[in-house]
């Protein structure tokens, strides 16, 4: 886990998205329909959440 995040930390940008927020948003699916994740606006950052599930909410940063 600890590689992970210094190899996702490493890829971080301090720059804004290159889109609207709003482009980034809706639901999406895997292959057999049987999982989504779900992002949306809120102020003026994305949220994401596992199939729905408001406690499996995370704020979503650029890339």
């Amino acid at each position: 886990m600890a590689g992970l995040q210094k190899a996702l930390a490493s890829g971080r940008t301090a720059g804004e998205p290159s889109r609207l927020l709003d482009a980034y948003t809706g639901r999406f699916y895997n292959a057999v329909g049987t999982f989504f994740l779900e992002i949306r606006t809120e102020g003026d950052s994305l949220k994401m959440r596992f199939c729905g599930v408001e406690e499996d909410e995370f704020v979503l940063h650029p890339h």
